[in-house]
């Protein structure tokens, strides 16, 4: 009845934003109900409008215990937020006004490239019984967030929502731009939630009433969950068509073909270059791409993905007034450009070669892209893959260097692509991205043990691997010089030793040429007491795993369960000990499913103790109704995380 009661207070709209009013005695009789998993916080109203020029947002929040207050306290709010305006009230009828002076700028990325810094609000007055009310712009640009070209705008949020209610001005509908539209689309509502669509004084309300909130599953991305209810705002060209196949036919065949048809200023040397390579081209196309491309990779990267005596030695550049040609004419100059630049020339590089070949483009795991929404900011023009995909498949990306041809970011495989063909009038094809299994990705831990008498002891691991796992050492390492390469190991292998080792030395092997395999070298010792005449080691110090441990795993689940990436680890460690030390818990065990499969066997050999810890995640999608399964699994892998062998020492 209490919930009625609200709904019939609050459910009532119109256009104009409702701050300020008095607060219904009703919305103070709100508090949990677990039925609904509402506790500790409610938002009694959002509501979100969309302008030419702003976008105009309304809060309402009631907190009815100290962890409620998490709901409004480090509130984040675009870095473009502007004309905040918010109060507190408490139960009293006491109210605390707050306003921009309350917002606290934050560093929320920070890397070598840029700093990105949000604005947190703190509300004055905030108390374990109260009602928060906030209101604030942000700029726009034909309807949506100034700089951006899509927005997904999910509708629950981490507490449940009695409405949100998206209100489509008429301006946001026009645009400036007779090139760019803004288009607005929506999903469905699954029970319990409703929907409420209008058309209030010309303007069109999309509503959303009993919104359970998010549970935060773990391995998840909301696009791919059916239940997930959403807004997508996003500009696309109104001259290509409202139909699937005649939008995408015209994307390719002039955005596409204008991207890539500017060419570029052919130099004597890149002549020469050309000539170079293709006197060198295998006979197979396929191997023609991969060879290309393997050029490619060794005389052009992006700045941050360069050796770092390269780097060092690259000039200072600015082609900022230099039209698109010239710019990727410098890029061949300079051995160096963005990933824009470089995918550019690749095609250019590809087109003077005569290679069969396909530009593919897609999303992310995170943002994937769906042909029937006619989204052309789905795709990441930016990450081309240049592809052939005939009697074998072979896709690169020059982009990514750090990557060995034949392997890109797992982020861009599995989803669904659109593939065109520059040599066929730039048809285009919807595909999908295979997925690299886990042969193709592996982790090596080798390490080494010398155990003394007195306790004193020692080792020395080296940590390689293969596929993505190689590629993440190379991008980490491969700019830094020698001594910042040992510290950022050191800090890293810091973070996941156990308080009693100490770091001796670290050192990277083979980190400085894209063309050879990048090692870790760590050494460190420690001293353990061995006076009971028996050790329980931890045979593989400083591990980590194909994938988390979850907390927990919250239920109901619908959507897919997406892991990194598919991946073999081996960690192997060989012990050596005093004589007549023996190993008091020989292991030879293994666990199989279809997710993947773990083993651990520890042993003497040749007086040698010898341990293996195989670790095979086979598969990266799983159904959701497949959870047992990937729990299973987890539950293996930490029983092999926590497994120490026992080491008998003779007494003197």
């Amino acid at each position: 009845m209490l919930f009625l009661l609200m709904f019939g207070l609050v459910l009532g709209s119109d256009t104009d934003i409702p701050f300020g009013l008095d607060i219904p005695q009703a919305e103070w009789q709100v508090g949990p109900n677990p039925d609904l998993m509402c506790y500790d916080a409610a938002i009694l109203n959002e509501q979100i409008h969309f302008h030419s020029i702003n976008i105009d947002h309304y809060l309402k929040i009631r907190i009815f215990s100290e962890r409620g207050k998490s709901a409004a306290d480090s509130f984040v709010l675009s870095g473009r937020a502007s004309k905040l305006e918010g109060r507190v009230i408490d139960r009293s009828g006491a109210e605390t006004r707050f306003g921009k002076e309350d917002l606290i700028e934050q560093l929320a990325v920070k890397n070598s490239d840029r700093k990105t810094k949000v604005k947190v609000l703190v509300p004055p007055g905030l108390t374990a019984d109260c009602i928060v009310e906030l209101m604030w712009s942000e700029g726009a640009q034909n309807g949506l967030p100034s700089r951006e070209h899509f927005r997904q705008y999910w509708v629950s949020s981490d507490f449940y929502c009695y409405k949100k209610s998206f209100f489509i001005h008429p301006t946001a509908t026009r645009s400036d731009n007779p090139f760019l539209s803004p288009r607005f689309v929506w999903s469905g509502a699954i029970p319990p939630m409703r929907q409420v669509k209008d058309k209030i004084k010309g303007v069109d309300m999309i509503q959303f009433e009993n919104i359970l909130p998010d549970l935060d599953h773990p391995f998840a991305v909301s696009y791919y969950d059916s239940n997930a209810a959403y807004l997508l705002a996003y500009h696309t060209f109104p001259n290509y068509g409202n139909k699937e196949e005649e939008f995408w036919k015209n994307f390719c065949s002039s955005y596409i073909k204008d991207l890539f048809g500017t060419g570029i200023s052919k130099s004597g040397e890149y002549r020469d270059w050309v000539k170079s390579v293709k006197e060198q081209l295998p006979a197979e196309p396929v191997m023609r791409l991969v060879f290309a491309a393997e050029q490619f990779r060794l005389r052009i990267q992006q700045e941050d993905r360069m050796p770092y005596e390269k780097k060092v030695a690259l000039r200072s550049h600015n082609d900022k007034y230099l039209d698109q040609k010239e710019q990727t004419s410098r890029v061949f100059e300079r051995g160096t450009g963005d990933m824009y630049e470089i995918g550019l020339l690749f095609y250019q590089f590809a087109k003077d070669l005569d290679l069969d070949f396909e530009v593919l483009f897609t999303g992310t795991t995170d943002d994937p892209f769906f042909p029937g929404q006619l989204n052309p900011y789905g795709l990441n023009i930016s990450y081309p893959l240049f592809c052939y995909r005939k009697d074998q498949y072979v896709a690169v990306m020059p982009e990514f260097a750090e990557y060995n041809v034949g392997f890109f970011p797992a982020v861009f495989q599995g989803g669904t692509a659109i593939a065109i063909d520059p040599n066929n009038k730039f048809k285009y094809e919807i595909v999908s991205i295979p997925r690299q299994g886990a042969n193709s990705h592996f982790r090596v831990r080798e390490y080494a043990f010398d155990i003394k008498q007195d306790g004193q002891t020692a080792f020395q691991v080296q940590e390689y691997g293969g596929g993505n796992i190689e590629a993440r050492f190379r991008y980490a390492l491969i700019g830094l010089p020698p001594e910042e390469q040992r510290e950022w190991i050191e800090d890293s292998w810091e973070a996941r030793l156990a308080s009693y080792w100490d770091i001796l030395e670290t050192q990277a092997l083979q980190a400085n040429a894209l063309n050879e395999s990048p090692k870790i070298v760590v050494k460190a010792q420690t001293h353990f007491d061995i006076e009971s005449a028996r050790l329980n080691l931890a045979p593989f110090p400083g591990q980590t795993f194909p994938i988390s441990f979850p907390n927990h795993f919250p239920e109901p689940r619908s959507q897919p369960i997406l892991l990194p990436s598919c991946l073999n680890q081996v960690d192997v460690a060989q012990i050596r000990a005093p004589k007549g030390v023996q190993l008091l818990s020989p292991q030879n065990w293994s666990e199989e499913n279809e997710v993947g499969k773990v083993t651990f066997q520890a042993a003497e050999q040749q007086g040698v103790i010898a341990v293996r810890r195989d670790i095979v995640l086979k598969r990266d999608i799983l159904k959701a109704e497949e959870l047992p399964l990937l729990k299973t699994f987890l539950a293996w892998m930490d029983e092999a995380a926590q497994l120490d062998i026992s080491l008998g020492f003779p007494k003197p």
